[in-house]
């Protein structure tokens, strides 16, 4: 969940798009893990909004303190580098800590199904991906 924020927030600079995408898939697999409802909500919320801090975007706040400043976006960037690392380092640790609290377990998941079964089963949830590209 932490690594999978960091990597979309990053990117995309919106929180809440970010929230909304990882807690999509994520929310439901902390439940099953064992996390209580309102530290999952707590802990994704906490990822997505890791975004308006994460290097290259840094939401909108990067234009406007390299504009205020006076200094080159390339400098803000490699400036927001070691809080955005703390930041996301401090998550991992409050997600390993809730994890102990709540007794939390791996998820099993079912390896059988092949490349082409899963596309068959689950295909349709890139439907809005391709109807994006097509028009």
């Amino acid at each position: 969940m932490v690594l999978a924020s960091f990597l979309l927030g990053g990117p995309s600079g919106s929180g809440v798009a970010t929230t909304v995408t990882i807690g999509a898939v994520a929310y439901p697999m902390m439940q099953r893990a064992g996390f209580e409802k309102n530290a999952a909500g707590g802990l994704l919320a906490a990822g997505g909004l890791g975004a308006i801090l994460s290097p290259p975007v840094l939401g909108a706040a990067a234009f406007l303190i390299a504009e205020f400043l006076k200094i080159s976006y390339l400098d803000v960037i490699w400036m927001a580098t070691i809080p955005t690392c703390l930041y996301y380092l401090s998550l991992l640790f409050m997600v390993e800590l809730d994890a102990r609290r709540y007794g939390a377990a791996a998820v099993p998941y079912d390896t059988s199904m092949t490349l082409w079964q899963m596309t068959k089963r689950y295909g349709f949830h890139f439907s809005s991906l391709i109807a994006v590209i097509v028009s």
